[in-house]
């Protein structure tokens, strides 16, 4: 069967999605190594693949709390561009630790996270397939109270 890297995103709406399509693929005989947050180690290797680590240091990297630092900076539209200011930040840092292992470990495709863009960049630097998940939330209510400004207009 073929070996297959999956880069994966260290919020549990973005890793639970996953697990499903994971686990089938190692059935299937996949080969499968699924990079993450080691918090999310144990929950991974449950679906019988093979976890590594980003080795990404948050606290080196100082403001990278993910979305919580993003929340906190603002809200609305400034909200969305501090996340997307913090995720290009921690996808360069996770390309500088995984970069080299990846091109090691010659996978004949990657799978990425849609917050995981360099795992497009890797496929295309190894001149491999990739493929994108996206995982999408149900919108209630609830979130128009949260963030007004993004779903109501004036």
């Amino acid at each position: 069967m073929s070996k297959a890297v999956f880069l994966g995103t260290p919020c549990y709406g973005h890793i639970e999605v996953t697990l499903g399509l994971v686990h089938e693929l190692v059935k299937l005989g996949e080969q499968l190594l699924y990079y993450n947050n080691s918090s999310f180690q144990s929950l991974i290797e449950k679906t019988g693949c093979t976890f590594r680590d980003y080795r990404v240091d948050y606290g080196e990297l100082g403001k990278l709390q993910s979305v919580k630092t993003a929340q906190k900076r603002s809200r609305g539209l400034d909200n969305l561009v501090g996340m997307i200011d913090l995720s290009i930040e921690e996808n360069e840092a996770m390309y500088a630790n995984i970069v080299q292992e990846i091109r090691d470990e010659k996978p004949d495709y990657i799978l990425y996270d849609t917050f995981r863009y360099i795992g497009k960049r890797i496929a295309d630097e190894l001149d491999i397939p990739a493929v994108s998940t996206i995982p999408i939330f149900v919108y209630n209510k609830k979130f128009s109270y949260y963030y007004p400004e993004l779903y109501l207009s004036k």
